[in-house]
């Protein structure tokens, strides 16, 4: 492989860029794997990759190798991915709440071109796409199109996702009610919350 075509490979689903001499890629961990091959060849020719970089000039278009095609074709089959034709014009069609940087980077490798992605689960998509056969339940309307607007919108859905968690109190006692007042007796407040009261004369 040469180094034009390794750098290709990187930068359809990552980035790589050269920092005081040395090269720093950025590719999602579930990649690696699949693109080792290309990591091995800018590490052992480091130098040349730097200067092609500075050079700032169009590089290939290197076609996606066998295991590449395969890794993305389970991607798509796992998370439910779809090709779309809207108004003749082709469309990646992926679920809201399985969008994630391994699904991007299947799209890159079977389309470096660039295809433009919508939701299944969106106002765009028709009925007949809808079909779901993955596990999961799609986003919120809301969180969906704050995703739209996002260049990562898998972020956007876990900090929606985020939760608040009771801590439970190691030395939570029942308590009891008095039948008369309505309230907790006053034996059951605890120093904290009696410390202002003072004892009747």
């Amino acid at each position: 492989m040469t180094i034009a075509k390794a750098l290709v490979k990187i930068r359809q689903v990552g980035t790589v860029k050269a920092v005081s001499g040395k090269l720093r890629i950025q590719i999602p961990a579930s990649l690696e794997a699949v693109l080792e091959q290309a990591i091995e060849v800018l590490r052992e020719r480091k130098v040349e990759a730097i200067a092609l970089l500075a050079a700032d000039q169009p590089l290939p278009e290197p076609e996606p190798t066998a295991q590449e095609l395969a890794w993305a074709s389970a991607i798509f089959a796992r998370t439910g991915v779809r090709l779309i034709s809207l108004d003749g014009q082709l469309h990646i069609g992926v679920w809201s709440d399985l969008d994630s940087p391994a699904v991007r980077a299947a799209i890159a490798i079977f389309h470096p071109e660039g295809v433009p992605v919508i939701y299944l689960d969106g106002p765009l998509t028709p009925m007949k796409y809808r079909l779901r056969r993955v596990s999961g339940e799609p986003v919120a309307a809301l969180i969906r199109e704050e995703m739209e607007r996002s260049s990562k919108p898998w972020k956007v859905r876990n900090r929606a996702n985020w939760h608040l968690v009771p801590w439970p109190l190691a030395d939570a006692k029942p308590h009891t009610i008095d039948p008369q007042t309505g309230l907790r007796p006053v034996s059951e407040w605890g120093w904290s919350c009696g410390r202002g009261f003072r004892r009747p004369h």
